[in-house]
């Protein structure tokens, strides 16, 4: 069998360039583009079609910057935050966790005596072991060359064995004469005593170092019954977190604090002596970036609060991703310490993995698992670099090939994008001194003989006005509107809808295979010459009539 090869047919070749010429001729004589008619016409003038051929491209070059435009809006902010339309009431919001951390750092050590002994070399191998410990809650080095990179797992212990205790520290507190309570949380200031915060066995996920913390120091369980999305379960009557009792600072939480003088020792704290306030969510840990207040000792403070809230509409949620809405939802992102997602929870969640990336260790407050190594002293430097890259917002275009530095890995890497409900407090304070009426009126039940010796001071937390208006980030620009835009933009310059779209394409695709059909099939084309042969002799007959008819009419 001799196989003969296909040649290409040039007839074939030379119909499908005419009728694609014809097609396209067609399209711009018919189309309801604007201008395009006038590139095509046999008898436009030259330099008509080059003036118009400039105009159409003119349209063509700023309709598809517009439309880009418009797009990149959508694509980066398609989601803006604006003041909600309808005002909240503080009582449906949680009132702030409330964090007292005392300046005096131990308790039944004389921490200047430590430090004299230790310059003249006189510590035994267990102090100088609780002296290097302790210098991790201090603001001042003491004893910087001894220390190593790293301290043992014990370090906490040390810490929280030697710190103040609860009543060493809170005389009394209480809102509308209801006894506060409050739970023991070790943070980068020590051992310090939280109120209203989400208890840390339920805060943390199981097999952490701040879990078995918890267990261990039988830390107060409570019903939990908000959420930051839904807010209160309804039908609840104790409330946990606590909610506002009233306006006033009769109705809000007032702290009766003390200290010892001798637990007072200025070579540890560079801050002065008194206690430090944090103000902060009750899903949040405590930390330094919150808001926070210095209390000095003998003084009475007045910290008025007001609320913030950010809330998102819900149809944001399956509408955007959250790199497009700059927020998670508790559900949407999963912390490995933290059972409550925040913003504030994932950078301490990022900083702890990032140390411990970094440094081979993690600070020994940080959330962690029970057997990671603690940083010493000399890591100090090694975690004050994790942290200024932890928040440094260097951004790398889409697309570059540039070397990333591995210090930003995890910067880049956490996200940690606020929560999409999430609360938080501002205050303003004011001061004035404690005098000695004042002292017998309200530490009249903790007084001792030798009062000379405490140090006092007294916090007075509440709300001035009853309803706030909170923040709503909400759509600005969707997909409903991106459309509108896109065919505005095409209408105003191109004079193009919709029907224009499907026309283009009837006459590119669909049209050139219907007649490429008609083409090939044999008996269609038998039936469009015959066709075509009758009309011409009809056409023929029809004009020998008609030139009959005009001789009958001229006559002889």
């Amino acid at each position: 069998m001799v196989i003969q090869s296909l040649k290409p047919n040039p007839n074939l070749v030379k119909e499908c360039k005419e009728e694609l010429r014809d097609n396209y001729i067609g399209y711009f004589d018919k189309t309801t583009v604007h201008g395009l008619r006038y590139l095509t016409e046999p008898r436009r003038p030259w330099p008509e079609r080059v003036l118009w051929f400039i105009g159409l491209s003119i349209a063509l070059v700023a309709c598809s910057w517009l439309m880009y435009d418009t797009y990149s809006r959508w694509v980066q902010s398609p989601v803006i935050s604006t003041s909600d339309e309808t005002q909240r009431n503080i009582w449906q919001i949680p009132f702030p966790a409330v964090t007292i951390c005392p300046k005096a750092k131990s308790k039944g050590l004389n921490y200047t005596r430590f430090v004299n002994m230790y310059q003249r070399g006189q510590l035994d191998h267990r102090q100088m072991n609780i002296f290097l410990k302790l210098q991790m809650v201090c603001t001042v080095s003491i004893a910087e060359q001894d220390m190593g990179e790293t301290v043992d797992n014990a370090t906490a212990n040390v810490i929280e064995n030697h710190a103040l205790n609860k009543e060493d520290v809170i005389c009394d507190a209480d809102t509308l004469g209801i006894k506060a309570q409050f739970q023991s949380v070790l943070t980068e200031e020590g051992v310090c005593f939280t109120y209203n915060m989400i208890p840390g066995i339920d805060l943390f996920r199981e097999g952490t170092f701040q879990a078995n913390r918890n267990k261990n120091i039988n830390s107060p369980k409570s019903n939990v019954t908000w959420d930051p999305v839904n807010g209160y379960q309804k039908g609840s009557d104790d409330c946990y977190p606590h909610t506002a009792s009233g306006l006033g600072r009769n109705a809000g939480l007032w702290l009766l604090l003390h200290t010892k003088t001798k637990e007072l020792h200025s070579l540890c704290n560079l801050m002065g002596h008194g206690f430090k306030v944090i103000l902060h969510s009750p899903i949040d840990f405590p930390q330094s970036e919150h808001e926070s207040v210095h209390v000095s000792l003998e003084n009475v403070f007045h910290l008025t609060l007001t609320p913030h809230e950010m809330r998102t509409a819900p149809p944001l949620r399956h509408s955007y991703s959250p790199q497009q809405r700059q927020c998670y939802f508790p559900d949407e992102r999963y912390l490995k310490y933290f059972k409550y997602y925040s913003q504030r929870n994932c950078e301490l969640e990022c900083l702890s993995n990032q140390t411990l990336e970094k440094c081979g260790c993690v600070e020994f407050y940080l959330p962690r698992m029970p057997n990671t190594p603690v940083c010493g002293w000399k890591s100090k430097a090694c975690i004050e670099k994790a942290k200024v890259d932890l928040y440094k917002t260097a951004a790398f275009p889409s697309g570059s090939h540039g070397k990333i530095d591995s210090s930003l890995k995890y910067t880049l890497t956490c996200k940690c994008f606020p929560s999409c409900t999430h609360i938080w407090y501002k205050s303003t304070w004011s001061t004035s001194e404690m005098s000695q009426q004042i002292k017998k009126h309200f530490f009249g039940r903790c007084m001792k003989r030798n009062e000379e010796d405490i140090r006092r001071s007294i916090i007075f937390v509440y709300y001035k006005d009853p309803l706030f208006i909170p923040i709503r980030r909400v759509e600005v620009f969707g997909t409903t509107d991106l459309l509108a835009s896109m065919g505005g933009l095409m209408g105003l310059c191109m004079g193009v809808s919709l029907l224009s779209v499907i026309e283009f394409f009837y006459w590119m695709l669909i049209r050139p295979f219907c007649q490429r059909i008609k083409q090939s099939n044999p008996q269609l084309r038998s039936i469009r010459k015959a066709f075509t042969k009758d009309n011409v002799e009809a056409s023929v007959q029809y004009s020998k009539h008609l030139d009959e008819k005009a001789e009958n009419q001229q006559g002889p």
